[in-house]
């Protein structure tokens, strides 16, 4: 129920592929794949049913569930460290588990893959005070003042590019009408006992209105993904608040899961290379908003 676009009023055909790769011996229902971009799909069309939710709110519904799988980054799940599921071994690649001593104060970012499926050697460790300090130190660098100046330009920029967005979808829109009408005109100036060329016509007609139908489906459903444009007043409460920020950062009010969830909204993931023995260790983060 949480899935399907029907309970958005969505009439939806192709959300799964079969690959035959994929099917199994005696199981002619094996190789299915469910397919989760709905610019993939074969067939979407809004506000073709009795809807229980509107279409923003089913794919944020689904941008949720995504976050909580395991093999995202998910929601914070407790404890200190920073980086609890978005660390990623630059060894083999896996993510890396977060453990904690018996206290729970000390935390340590391992991977375990191998050894805990198959009995094999511990790939690599590192203790997480050092990373999260050093994650840290980029989180707020790219929150301060003159990163959010830079933002704020970088949003003007992108307002720039919806406008020129705006004018090509309009353009495009535009032209099917044009030839919409032009395959109308030429239906109803047809001959009515040439019914030949009057049913080709009718048909030139019907595939370009549902063109034309397509069309501005696609377009609403590619500016409803635009981010909406910031007001004055929000601009300069972001200002505001970015000068407040490493002071909010470490204030004793601030809990983990605040830092946690932070982390979460500017970072894709984090890969840790360890140098053999030590704990001296390559880190890279990855994200929209770190430098």
């Amino acid at each position: 129920m949480l899935r399907h676009p029907a309970y958005a009023g969505a009439y939806v055909y192709g959300r799964r592929r079969h690959d035959g790769r994929l099917r199994l011996p005696g199981k002619p229902h094996s190789g299915r794949r469910f397919v989760r971009d709905p610019q993939k799909w074969m067939v979407l069309h809004q506000n073709a049913l009795p809807a229980y939710i509107d279409w923003e709110s089913y794919e944020r519904n689904q941008e949720l569930m995504a976050a909580n799988r395991s093999r995202y980054p998910g929601v914070p799940r407790g404890g200190t460290a920073l980086l609890g599921g978005l660390v990623i071994c630059g060894v083999c690649g896996r993510k890396m588990v977060t453990g904690y001593n018996d206290d729970g104060r000390e935390a340590r970012y391992s991977c375990s893959y191998e050894a805990t499926n198959y009995g094999g050697s511990q790939c690599q460790s590192i203790s997480a005070r050092p990373v999260d300090a050093c994650v840290s130190a980029l989180i707020l660098e790219a929150i301060s003042p003159a990163a959010i100046d830079v933002s704020l330009q970088v949003a003007e920029d992108i307002e720039l590019e919806r406008q020129q967005l705006h004018e090509g979808w309009k353009q495009r829109l535009e032209r099917a009408d044009y030839e919409t009408a032009l395959a109308r005109r030429r239906y109803e100036a047809v001959d009515p006992d040439n019914r030949l060329v009057a049913r080709t016509l009718e048909r030139d007609w019907e595939a370009a209105m549902a063109r034309t139908q397509a069309l501005a489906d696609e377009r609403q459903r590619a500016l409803a993904r635009q981010p909406k444009r910031l007001t004055e007043q929000e601009k300069d409460m972001v200002c505001r608040l970015a000068e407040d920020v490493p002071a909010l950062w470490k204030a004793h009010s601030t809990t983990s899961r605040d830092r946690q969830t932070i982390a979460r909204l500017m970072l894709d993931g984090v890969t840790i290379q360890v140098f053999g023995e030590t704990e001296r260790a390559e880190i890279k983060a990855t994200g929209r908003a770190v430098p």
